[in-house]
């Protein structure tokens, strides 16, 4: 009964979608190759939307209704402005930053939304001995970071003045555990070719959207927090390696967390990830028969933990257990906790956490490889600056990644629901706004020049309407 429940559930919410309320139209033209991407202000109520083809860039700034308040176009040079690396603004103006066909070559594109004019300047950046690993703009300052080859030292590269400053995060003292568990360094970690994680990779998570399981899943990530860039490296079965970068001085602080420990295994064994929630991380082990949750501060103090055993039903779930099939509308729902926590172990541990209101809303599951070869470099990049595409590159095209995140891949879950002290909350799910968007997005398929973006606690999903003519914005709440 209660299967046939969840998937008449599932049925309407279907069937249902193509009634979501849209928020705006635009008269915008787009085809299959225009880009979209975004930068939005709360603090001033708009948002900056970007359409970039092959001639042309067109930039509008929306009101918090999303309707134009002005507009600027631009030719577009493909050889100097090829592939976007990302954005900076300041007050008014608002740079991309573009790498031209020679890698060593970059533009800043400046919009001055005030002035009603664009400006192009060039600068160049090679990067000598050392390799590209993170590309990030975090509260308005670009940010590109490098791994010099052979060492534990990290070079910044800041964009600011219409130009770069380098800095160098010289962790030559420190040590790093790599996935055969043994002391070797940053560079030769960082480097590792796994097919869940692409060397010289590491995964942006981002709160604009609950981050999915298939980004969550990778044991190299990388968070904006205030000031601070954190690195976590969960490639070690023995502990979560954490780097914190103050971007204020230029510091960093390195520490290891316990993973949790089987009890009866005299070595770590099943597969460990992680995922940070603030100031707190929550860690997960898994083997065939036994499932270990915990909940620790920054300093790794245990705050909560959860096992879970394979002959015992789960105590902690707000959801039947989900398999997903390649996409959102091909479920199966599972019977009993055994197949989840073997699942699990067959499967990439992931765990994905989104705080709304007084409440944490938890996933926990595992995630396949994808099915194809071109899945494989999802949210990769290679050594220069080329290559990365908008989809890929941009902060502000998180939320894109994440919805199609789950393409071609098996993923099965359970959604759980605590308290900010980490305990169980015994309540029905509610369904959350990037839920809706996710059952939504998967009827609008004609839709071109996605984007995905929050504003003022709402989530707008944007796209060009064939049928209408007219690019198109729904709005999702939770």
């Amino acid at each position: 009964m209660k299967r046939l429940l969840f998937l008449l559930l599932f049925a309407i919410q279907s069937l249902t979608s193509f009634s979501q309320e849209i928020a705006s139209e635009l008269p915008i033209n787009c085809d299959k190759k225009t880009d979209v991407f975004q930068i939005v202000e709360d603090k001033k109520q708009q948002a900056l939307i970007f359409y970039t083809d092959k001639k042309k860039i067109t930039a509008l700034r929306l009101n918090s209704a999303l309707n134009i308040m002005d507009s600027i176009k631009v030719s577009r040079n493909s050889e100097e402005l090829n592939d976007l690396l990302g954005y900076s603004m300041t007050e008014n103006t608002y740079n991309l930053l573009w790498a031209g066909s020679k890698s060593k070559n970059i533009t800043i594109q400046s919009f001055d939304f005030e002035k009603k004019e664009t400006l192009a300047k060039h600068t160049t950046l090679n990067f000598e001995n050392e390799k590209l690993f993170q590309k990030l703009t975090v509260n308005g300052v670009f940010y590109m970071l490098t791994i010099v080859k052979a060492s534990n030292i990290i070079n910044l590269y800041k964009f600011e003045n219409d130009s770069f400053t380098k800095k160098t995060i010289d962790l030559s003292s420190k040590r790093f555990l790599s996935s055969e568990n043994k002391f070797n360094l940053l560079y030769t970690i960082i480097s590792e070719n796994r097919l869940s994680d692409p060397a010289f990779s590491f995964e942006l998570i981002s709160n604009e959207t609950p981050p999915s399981l298939v980004l969550s899943s990778r044991k190299r990530k990388v968070y904006s927090q205030g000031n601070q860039i954190v690195l976590t490296l969960d490639v070690c079965k023995l502990y979560s390696q954490i780097i914190r970068i103050n971007l204020n001085d230029f510091s960093a602080q390195c520490q290891f967390i316990a993973q949790p420990k089987i009890e009866e295994a005299n070595y770590p064994s099943g597969d460990s990830n992680s995922f940070l929630l603030n100031d707190k991380i929550i860690q997960l082990r898994s083997k065939s028969d036994i499932l270990l949750l915990k909940f620790k501060n920054q300093d790794g103090e245990e705050l909560k933990s959860y096992e879970l055993k394979a002959n015992e039903e789960i105590p902690f779930k707000n959801s039947d257990i989900i398999q997903e099939n390649g996409n959102v509308n091909n479920v199966r729902i599972l019977d009993k906790s055994n197949q989840l926590i073997r699942k699990i172990d067959n499967l990439n541990p992931s765990i994905s956490s989104y705080l709304l209101g007084d409440k944490i809303y938890l996933t926990i599951g595992g995630v396949s490889s994808p099915q194809n070869n071109n899945a494989v470099m999802y949210g990769g990049m290679i050594g220069g600056f080329t290559g990365a595409i908008i989809a890929a590159a941009l902060t502000s095209n998180y939320s894109i990644n994440n919805l199609n995140s789950y393409n071609n891949r098996k993923v099965v879950y359970i959604h759980c629901i605590f308290d900010t002290n980490f305990n169980h909350i015994d309540t029905e799910a509610q369904k959350l706004a990037f839920d809706k968007l996710r059952f939504f997005a998967e009827e609008k398929e004609s839709h071109f020049g996605q984007t995905i973006f929050k504003m003022n606690n709402t989530l707008y999903y944007g796209g060009y309407s064939t049928a209408k003519k007219k690019y198109l914005f729904y709005r999702f709440n939770d």
